[in-house]
């Protein structure tokens, strides 16, 4: 992985080849190497990308919880991350090799879902390059600020208004 791409992100330790492999076969799904690679760094990671996106990549062990039966998210995606906010991150497992897809936490429309790039490290470069939003208008988000979006989305634990598992139950909620 391309080092620039993570600059910004508060790095956690690294995960471990076990318990990659370990959620691989609990979800019946390979991650993309370069995703896997990250891991390998960095057992998920949270912060800003360039001035234009903030990013929460969950743990291995988040990302497990957070994938299992009843998923909110439609079956072929798999969450990884988000932007701390409304938006989930996800690759899209009908695809080879998977591309990553942007949706709202709150939508199970197809219409929503923004593909983001047929890699995990082009996902970061699109990100750093053009934000959350497709048309990289950094004002529609104002940007990114980290200290003031950990303390609106609870810091970088990821507690409070900004917990994907909180986001999950939102979407569990929502009628059909």
């Amino acid at each position: 992985m391309n080092e620039p791409q993570i600059d910004g992100l508060e790095l956690n330790p690294a995960a471990s080849p076990q318990a990659v492999e370990q959620v691989e076969v609990a979800l019946g799904f390979s991650f993309p190497q370069d995703y896997v690679d990250f891991l390998l760094r960095s057992n998920g990671a949270e912060g800003c990308i360039g001035d234009k996106a903030y990013l929460a990549l969950y743990s291995i062990e988040l990302l497990a919880e957070l994938n299992e039966s009843p998923s909110p998210l439609p079956e072929r995606l798999v969450l990884f991350g988000s932007d701390g906010g409304g938006e989930a991150f996800t690759f899209d497992r009908s695809q080879v090799p998977p591309r990553v897809i942007q949706l709202p936490f709150i939508s199970g429309d197809p219409d929503d879902e923004i593909d983001r790039g047929g890699s995990f490290t082009e996902f970061l470069r699109g990100l750093r390059v053009e934000g959350t939003l497709p048309s990289g208008d950094a004002d529609a988000r104002g940007g990114c600020d980290l200290e003031n979006h950990k303390a609106a989305q609870g810091g970088p634990d990821l507690e409070g208004e900004g917990d994907p598992r909180d986001q999950a139950d939102q979407v569990r909620r929502r009628p059909d």
